[in-house]
């Protein structure tokens, strides 16, 4: 499961600048194979700080927008630009501040964005386990 796609990709920076990044061949057209290694090294980067607190894979929507910024910046192959490098940075702090619990990722809905593997704790009456006499 991908964080981002193409299509929110070309939203937020536009078909013809991803053309620019990814046409290796000088043909210009978008180069689906480029694209979707930087969008597959964007999910990799994510899952790794997002796992130090068991929350990787989370659902998608949580953290599209960082994930289009990570996969946009590792696009550029030559000189990142200054806006591209801080949204990069801005984009692994979120990130940072995802994993050790200071920011939560809220999904589409405005809910707080859970692993599908998140365990649950239940509970219930409690029952004496020690006892003390004296």
């Amino acid at each position: 499961m991908a964080y981002c796609s193409q299509t929110d990709l070309e939203t937020e920076f536009g078909l013809d600048r991803l053309i620019q990044l990814t046409d290796r061949h000088g043909v210009w057209s978008l180069d689906a194979e480029v694209l979707g290694a930087a969008i597959a090294r964007a999910d990799r980067e994510i899952n790794r700080y997002l796992a130090t607190r068991g929350l990787a894979p989370i659902e998608a929507d949580a953290v599209q927008d960082i994930a289009c910024d990570i996969a946009f910046y590792h696009l550029h192959k030559a000189g990142i630009p200054e806006d591209v490098q801080k949204r990069y940075d801005q984009a692994l702090t979120a990130l940072s501040g995802i994993a050790d619990g200071r920011l939560s990722a809220a999904d589409s809905a405005g809910g707080v964005a859970s692993s599908a593997s998140a365990l649950s704790v239940e509970f219930g009456e409690s029952r004496r386990v020690f006892s003390v006499e004296y």
